[in-house]
């Protein structure tokens, strides 16, 4: 008995596979856009409204980890979440890598 499929055959599978494995992929992106979509949507905390107020009043343009603990009194991991919270909501845009890493207002929030 012959496994191996006829040529034809063959292309017909690989094209089958190929198409789950875009449906696949395709389907990860659309769940993982819908995640950050949910997230983004979460209300934020009251610290989060506060530290923005201080930003307005002090007139702050550039950002940082430790500026956000400051102004808030937040742990690290939590002014990263913080901020990481307002980057996906659109309010901020992250600039620079590492420890050199800073958070200014997108043009269109400023006004």
């Amino acid at each position: 008995m012959n496994w191996l499929l006829d040529p034809e055959d063959q292309l017909v599978y690989i094209i089958a596979f190929m198409a789950f494995v875009i449906a696949l992929l395709f389907e990860m992106h659309i769940r993982a856009k819908n995640i950050r979509k949910e997230n983004s949507e979460k209300p934020h905390s009251k610290r989060i409204d506060q530290g923005l107020a201080m930003i307005r009043d002090e007139d702050i343009e550039k950002l940082t980890n430790d500026k956000w603990q400051e102004l808030t009194g937040a742990s690290h991991a939590t002014a990263t979440r913080d901020l990481n919270h307002l980057v996906d909501m659109g309010l901020l845009k992250k600039k620079g890598r590492g420890r050199g890493v800073y958070y200014v207002f997108e043009k269109s929030t400023q006004n």
